[in-house]
């Protein structure tokens, strides 16, 4: 899939009628609290990679970081800006070169983005690469567990794992150890 498809596909998604998922994902809130809690009140910087609408982007922002938001969607950074006056945005691809400089922010914050992604090693290089030493970073994919994947592979494998759906990855805590550990990051916690 080139840029341009991957690029049509995320307009057209945050141009659906009834709001993209993210905008109306109850996790959002809690995703964010979970952060907070483990950043044990730890401020600066933050850039939010594949910030979307700016849901998350705004609660950073409130509760005090300085927030930058990239998303490959002009019309998600729309939304993002309305929503968030406080936080910057910038287009960028988050699994190509980000727009960044070396070593430009504290923490960096993805939610709900690397199952999307279709060079999760060059996406993880990268955010090494404008993470300052010391920085840490904050991500979540979707993990039912063993037992509910084991259901969701017998009863409803089609749907779930359609090769035109939006997922491209499916992650295990070992499998995200594994990809994390190779790319140079210590895990220090995992939460399900």
């Amino acid at each position: 899939m080139g840029l341009d498809v991957a690029r049509d596909y995320y307009e057209r998604y945050w141009q659906a009628s009834e709001g993209a998922p993210p905008d109306t994902d109850p996790l959002t809130e809690s995703r964010v609290k979970l952060f907070l809690r483990s950043s044990a009140g730890k401020r600066g910087s933050l850039l939010d990679a594949g910030c979307g609408g700016g849901r998350a982007m705004a609660l950073l922002a409130d509760a005090g970081y300085q927030v930058t938001g990239v998303d490959i969607s002009l019309g998600a950074l729309g939304r993002a800006r309305v929503r968030s006056r406080q936080a910057s945005v910038v287009a960028g691809v988050v699994d190509s070169a980000l727009p960044f400089a070396d070593r430009s922010f504290d923490t960096v914050l993805s939610c709900e983005v690397i199952e999307h992604l279709l060079d999760v090693p060059r996406f993880l290089s990268e955010v090494n690469r404008v993470l300052r030493p010391g920085g840490s970073v904050f991500l979540s994919t979707p993990y039912h567990g063993l037992a509910k994947n084991l259901v969701l592979s017998v009863l409803n494998f089609e749907k779930h794992f359609d090769p035109a759906g939006a997922h491209v990855r499916f992650f295990t805590p070992k499998s995200m150890r594994q990809i994390l550990e190779r790319s140079g990051f210590s895990v220090k916690r995992m939460f399900f």
